[in-house]
């Protein structure tokens, strides 16, 4: 990348043309992110070394679900009346772990999704299940409605 840039023939020693940030992967994925005249694109665009030029773009990563519940509706929208939507970030949820204490839970359940594991069984030499069912009730209950909240969780 140094000698790309030092390619530039001083395009980049003004005060418009300014590289910002340079990112290296592993030697495979090299890039850099900036503030470029037209001319400087252009010549940019000319080097061999060059593979493809991307201008900065936002992006606001967003899903909406249709026609949900009236409690997720109003969830996301303080102002009546409900528009019969519910949008949420795309990544809601994502690193939360839901801790849950109670009479146990039955992991192979196909609500779970494979996203359930197996915390501390007490008293000791217990069996590793629900012996009662009162845990997976309260489990499916509130992994259900938090998962409609927080679809990553």
């Amino acid at each position: 990348m140094k000698v790309h840039l030092e390619r530039l023939n001083g395009l980049l020693e003004d005060n418009f043309n300014q590289v910002y940030k340079q990112l290296n992967i592993n030697d495979e994925f090299v890039a850099y992110t900036g503030r470029f005249s037209p001319l400087a694109i252009e010549k940019i665009q000319r080097d061999e070394a060059v593979v493809r030029i991307e201008p900065n773009s936002f992006l606001e990563l967003y899903a909406t679900q249709l026609n949900p519940t009236w409690g997720l509706d109003r969830l996301d929208q303080r102002n009546l009346p409900l528009d019969n939507k519910y949008v949420y970030d795309d990544l809601a949820g994502e690193g939360v772990d839901v801790y849950v204490i109670d009479t146990g839970i039955r992991l192979t359940h196909n609500d779970f999704a494979g996203k359930a594991v197996w915390g501390l069984t007490t008293p000791r030499n217990s069996v590793d299940d629900d012996l009662n069912g009162h845990g997976i009730f309260f489990l499916l209950f509130s992994f259900l409605f938090i998962w409609k909240v927080l679809h990553d969780v």
